[in-house]
């Protein structure tokens, strides 16, 4: 199996496991996290979570080159969300990687 399609098998596996979340609770685990020019560089799109909430993530498109990412953040040590994994440079809100993310 080539590595594309390993790759899109565990974001399969990956959607599984989430599941939406609002706007509101993401600003509220966030708070402080989030520098003022991310909101200008790039536009929230989704906000979700696994289903204890341990994990969550965003998908967003960045104003700059017009592409396509997300973003997965845990909770550091002191308890704070932090990105844990990033992927950016996706041609479309339907690439592969945010397909199943973008509701």
């Amino acid at each position: 199996m080539g590595q594309a399609r390993k790759k899109n098998e565990k974001r399969k596996k990956d959607h599984l496991l989430s599941k939406p979340l609002r706007l509101a609770r993401f600003n509220l685990y966030t708070l402080g996290t989030r520098f003022s020019m991310a909101r200008v560089m790039a536009e929230e799109l989704s906000w979700w979570a696994d289903h204890d909430e341990k994990l969550i993530g965003f998908v967003f498109r960045d104003t700059t080159d017009n592409d396509y990412g997300w973003i997965l953040l845990a909770r550091d040590r002191v308890g704070r969300f932090r990105a844990v994994n990033v992927e950016a440079s996706l041609r479309s809100r339907t690439a592969q990687g945010a397909r199943n993310l973008v509701r």
